[in-house]
């Protein structure tokens, strides 16, 4: 089914606490988008900005722009005003809509400043963190989009007749899948309120009330579900991703779904499944059933390509050699789960991820040079180098194994911590800054930022991150010293900051 059809024949949903909306009252609440979009003269390729945070005001936009041709780019309100400019300049915005959320109406306001930008067969455009200091803008043309959702579904063949929470902030690309399944199959989405959404214990209990057949989400969002008491019920689809899925969690819930059941936890039960796929890749682009080999592992692997997705796997190449295949190593050289090489991280052959397919993206926006970089033509195939360190097994089942650069995932959200340190060095006062990330099991669960500056308070700095970057990239904690740590060379001694954030207390509330 094409995107541009899902306004003419749109899904029912069900809102908590509304109760089920058929097809012609989702129809004429687009139909309410459509003639504000109106005053947007020539829509086909433009930009336009969709600030919400409720999913089903996304959803609704979503679709109405697809059926004229518009492109539409997720902002979120709360993001600071700075953010959210950038984002609006970057993809050149022709107008934006601004959402009365308690009467899912909007309004159409056009952006003076709109520069004639136009992304012919473009779906969204999605801002992740840049290392640059600038977000990046991610363009996702409706082909692959559609080309993804016919995969995912093949893949996880989600049970007919049942319903699939809608949860996920509308900036984070795996809440594409939750919004727009339901209109290539028979799940109904189910969309609960802001109230339940951002409030685990009201989420837990809505849940186990609801009883959605599949839901989905990071494995931070399942561990403190289930430390909340949530336990999902026997035959759920549980759909994890976004950061690494540590194996004693995926046990737990896969362990949980076959209570009752006589064959315990094999292969094909359970339904919980680890995902893997960067935002250039549309959504996921790897998949894993949960058994109970995850056992053998700290985390579980990230699994096989979906149906049209190729994967290669390519020795790791300095900087100055990216944009073209590594030449190190020999055919069939691969890093394995568990092997350990250079700074201890990584095993000796680890090989970078890269990825094929009608699903890429298509461009960073106003980025050619980074584009031509990131998206290198190889044996005549278009390949994303996803910076993700991986490894295949003896089945062909891939392993993650880290990252060659500094990024990191909070939430499921991509954090590249120059921006963040970036961001904290423009701060009056500030000479320096590092930015680490604090684990558990495997799992980032904050930010540590160290900062060289004279007469300043902590909470000063983490004041200026609020008032400038998202919530999730805000540091949780903040230490003010007078100079970092630095190796013989002269370089920031990271694993000396490593240190100090792994042996800091707790993570603080979830942000973003």
């Amino acid at each position: 089914m094409r995107l541009a059809e899902f306004a003419r024949r749109p899904s029912s949903v069900r809102l908590r606490p509304d109760g089920l909306l058929g097809t012609a009252e989702v129809r004429e609440l687009i139909e309410n988008l459509w003639r504000q979009l109106a005053a947007v003269s020539d829509l086909p390729g433009k930009a336009v900005a969709v600030q919400t945070r409720d999913p089903f005001c996304a959803t609704l936009a979503l679709v109405a722009l697809w059926a004229l041709g518009g492109v539409g780019v997720p902002v979120d309100p709360r993001w600071p005003a700075h953010r959210r400019e950038q984002v609006r300049r970057k993809a050149d915005v022709a107008a934006e809509l601004t959402f009365d959320e308690a009467a899912r109406s909007a309004r159409a306001i056009i952006r003076p400043e709109y520069q004639g930008s136009l992304f012919p067969g473009g779906a969204y455009i999605l801002f992740t963190s840049g290392s640059s200091g600038d977000p990046k803008g991610v363009l996702v043309g409706a082909e692959a989009l559609e080309c993804r959702l016919s995969d995912l579904q093949a893949m996880l063949t989600p049970r007919s007749g049942g319903s699939i929470a809608v949860i996920t902030t509308p900036t984070f690309d795996i809440s594409l899948l939750e919004m727009l399944l339901p209109f290539v199959s028979d799940l109904t989405g189910w969309y609960p309120e802001a109230s339940v959404r951002d409030h685990v214990p009201a989420l837990a209990k809505s849940l186990a009330e609801e009883r959605p057949t599949v839901i989905q989400g990071t494995p931070t969002l399942f561990s403190v579900l289930t430390a909340a008491g949530w336990r999902p019920p026997a035959g759920t689809d549980l759909w994890c991703g976004g950061e690494a899925l540590p194996a004693p969690l995926a046990t737990r819930l896969a362990e949980g779904l076959t209570e009752g059941l006589t064959e315990g936890l094999t292969e094909g039960s359970g339904r919980v499944w680890n995902l893997y796929g960067p935002t250039e890749a549309t959504i996921w682009a790897t998949a894993w059933p949960v058994t109970e080999q995850v056992r053998e592992w700290k985390v579980a692997p990230i699994g096989v390509p979906l149906g049209s997705t190729q994967v290669r796997l390519e020795p790791f190449a300095r900087p100055a050699e990216h944009g073209r295949p590594g030449e190190r190593g020999r055919p069939g050289e691969r890093g394995r789960p568990g092997e350990r090489g250079p700074g201890g991280e990584h095993g000796p052959a680890a090989s970078e991820l890269w990825l094929a397919g009608p699903g890429l993206a298509t461009e960073y926006v106003r980025e050619p040079e980074r584009t031509a970089r990131s998206f290198p033509v190889v044996d005549g195939r278009r390949w994303y180098r996803t910076g993700d360190l991986c490894a295949a097994d003896d089945s062909g089942v891939l392993h993650f194994l880290g990252r060659r650069d500094n990024q990191v995932k909070i939430r499921g959200f991509r954090v590249e911590l120059e921006e963040v340190e970036g961001e904290i060095a423009r701060m009056p006062g500030v000479a320096q800054a590092a930015v680490v990330p604090q684990k558990r099991e495997g799992v980032v669960v904050r930010l540590i930022a160290v900062v060289v500056a004279r007469q300043m308070e902590a909470m000063a700095v983490r004041q200026w991150c609020r008032d400038n970057l998202p919530a999730y990239m805000c540091p949780a904690k903040v230490i003010v010293t007078d100079e970092l740590p630095r190796l013989a060379s002269g370089k920031v001694d990271r694993r000396e900051l490593a240190g100090l954030a792994e042996g800091g207390p707790g993570p603080g509330p979830a942000g973003g």
